[in-house]
Parts: C-alpha cells; sequence; structure tokens
C-alpha cells in the first residue's frame, strides 16, 4: 500500500541559497506555493573580496529547505526565476533533491503538506 501512495505523491527536497536581505520574502512568496516544511540556516559566502575581508564582512546568505510536491514545483521554479531573478548571476542557487523514500506513511504525509482531512 505505501509503494502505491508513494506513486500518487511525488515530493522534491527544494535547496535555495540568498542573501539574506532576500530571504524573508522568499520564504512567504514559497508559502503561498504550497512549500512545506521551510527551514533556514544561516551562513556565510564564500571568497570575500580583500576590502570585504579587511572591513571584516562576509557576504551572509541563508540556506532553505522545503518540500513540495511535484505538481507545484514548476511554479516555484517560475517565482524565484522572474519574481527574484534567479537565472541572473549573484540572485541566488536553486536545487532539487528527490524524495523517494520515507519512515511510514505519517511522515510521507506530513512532508507533503498533505492534512488528514485529505488522506485518501
Amino acid at each position: 500500500m505505501a509503494d502505491e501512495l508513494t506513486e500518487k505523491i511525488e515530493i522534491k527536497l527544494v535547496n535555495v541559497i540568498v542573501d539574506r536581505d532576500r530571504a524573508e520574502k522568499i520564504i512567504h512568496s514559497l508559502e503561498k506555493l504550497e512549500a512545506n516544511v521551510v527551514h533556514a540556516f544561516y551562513g556565510s559566502g564564500t571568497a570575500p573580496n580583500d576590502l570585504m575581508a579587511i572591513l571584516g564582512l562576509m557576504p551572509e546568505k541563508v540556506i532553505m529547505t522545503f518540500t513540495v510536491r511535484q505538481e507545484n514545483l514548476k511554479s516555484v521554479y517560475d517565482c524565484l526565476e522572474n519574481e527574484y531573478r534567479f537565472n541572473e548571476r549573484g540572485k541566488g542557487i536553486a536545487f532539487t533533491i528527490p524524495i523517494v523514500a520515507t519512515s511510514g506513511l505519517a511522515s510521507l504525509y506530513f512532508i507533503a503538506g498533505q492534512k488528514k482531512e485529505e488522506k485518501k
């Protein structure tokens, strides 16, 4: 039964890396697009230029991970490219990892953002 259900619910883990000052707006946009289980982690960019290093400034980043159903994935990437210009250099990075297994149906429903009354 779990295999049949997993085939019906295709979920992707999307990872997004952006400058800190853009993260909150992006998170709000993603939530509107039915992104689930959004987590944000703070980090620093790599290879600062000499002036930034002298001033003690590092490019501060946010790494976001969230799950999204396959049918919503295109709208997520459209939003990142059109609204936040991810297709331009230095605006952000996004990549997707397929979720091929979970530790049970409850986990699958949770990361899919599926509520009890929606279960079939």
